[in-house]
């Protein structure tokens, strides 16, 4: 990997602008004032200790990469859970907002609050008790699978970017992938991405979905690396067999949207491409047959519709930020009030505000809410999922 400067630019740049790109459209004017906040919940230490060599059984060793690929174990869900592919153990939702927590094997992993200068990942129990840090990467995009984690590494500090694996317990890291990866997804042994080449933007001042770049699947051990699509993908979604994205591109040299896109679906294979609907979109959840998401073409209201395209609808709420469903609930970052935490049942009533938090993304997994908190997008808090304080 080049580890030039201007690639460093054009990496942060990328991830910025993707998870910035519907605060732009609104004025400063639509944020309201709030009162001043608690302190988020962050549990990466300050500062943080070198990692040790683990002196007793219970302690996580510091991550150790090795080269050897090791089979890979399948550990499915049964069917049915709300907007989680049979195979893969992270929702649509979460993974729509980054990935910053998932729940697998009666533990939650979850990324600390991060920034350029460095983060981390961790594990607990369900209940909060016995957390440990795995690993010191600032990560996005966690799935788990079988024995191994699974995350998107975003190293500025030390200009390394990719995917990385690593066991449940933070012991034997791999770099699986040596490139930008957004909108990671794992379903069965497949692991599906988005990835740019960023060395045909470095020169460029946008550096963000120049038409370089398209959706990629490998193997989880990183063999079989294909292409299946040269498609710009601002989110993505994987289930039942199907890919379903928000297409859009951007001038590389204006930042211009030189076209809106639509959304997508295609089957895992790369086959049958189909466009579902000519919506300006992006934080795809899909759940059951519908398919959630903004609706930029309509001052980003949550739209829906079925996953064939049909039974297209409007909900209420305007100038959303980010959505994540999870029941019969929509979690929603709230434009209009400042973007803090609200929800709004599937059938478009009893809205309802959840919390005073600012919320730029927003992940759920059991009875906790993770967020990291706008403007900053950087702290990540953790809170319950009816909005009281842990």
């Amino acid at each position: 990997m080049n580890n030039k400067f201007p690639k460093f630019l054009a990496v942060f740049t990328t991830l910025c602008l993707i998870l910035s790109m519907s605060a732009a459209c609104m004025t400063a004017e639509q944020v309201s004032s709030k009162p001043e906040k608690p302190i988020p919940f962050t549990p990466a230490p300050t500062p943080r200790p070198e990692p040790e060599v683990a002196p007793t059984p219970e302690a996580v060793p510091a991550p150790a990469p090795i080269p050897e690929p090791e089979p890979m174990h399948d550990n499915s869900l049964s069917p049915g859970a709300q907007g989680v592919d049979m195979h893969s153990e992270n929702t649509t939702g979460n993974l729509s907002n980054n990935g910053y927590a998932v729940q697998h094997d009666g533990r939650i992993y979850f990324c600390g609050s991060w920034d350029e200068s460095g983060g981390a990942v961790y594990s607990q129990n369900l209940d909060g008790s016995d957390m440990r840090k795995l690993s010191d990467d600032p990560a996005i995009n966690i799935n788990a699978h079988g024995d191994r984690i699974f995350y998107t590494l975003m190293d500025y500090a030390k200009g390394e970017f990719g995917i990385v694996s690593i066991r449940t317990n933070g012991t034997n890291r791999r770099m699986i992938f040596n490139d930008v990866a957004l909108h990671v997804t794992i379903v069965d042994n497949s692991i599906y991405f988005y990835s740019d080449d960023m060395e045909t933007v470095i020169d460029s001042e946008c550096f963000f979905d120049c038409g370089s770049g398209g959706i990629y699947t490998m193997n989880t051990d990183g063999s079989g690396l294909r292409k299946l699509s040269a498609s710009d993908a601002s989110g993505m979604a994987v289930v039942d067999g199907h890919i379903y994205y928000s297409a859009q591109e951007f001038d590389c040299f204006s930042c211009e949207a030189i076209t809106e896109g639509g959304i997508y679906v295609m089957k895992t294979d790369g086959s049958d491409l189909r466009k579902l609907s000519d919506d300006s979109s992006y934080c795809l959840n899909v759940v059951d047959d519908y398919i959630y998401y903004i609706n930029k073409s309509d001052n980003f209201r949550i739209y829906a519709m079925k996953t064939d395209g049909s039974d297209r609808y409007g909900f209420s709420p305007d100038r959303v930020h980010t959505i994540n469903v999870a029941g019969d609930l929509i979690y929603f970052s709230n434009g209009n009030d400042g973007y803090e935490i609200y929800t709004i049942k599937i059938d478009d009533t009893d809205e309802r505000k959840l919390s005073d938090y600012s919320a730029f993304e927003i992940n759920i997994v059991g009875d906790l809410i993770f967020a990291n908190e706008w403007p900053d997008w950087v702290n990540i808090l953790i809170i319950r999922i009816d909005g009281s304080e842990l």
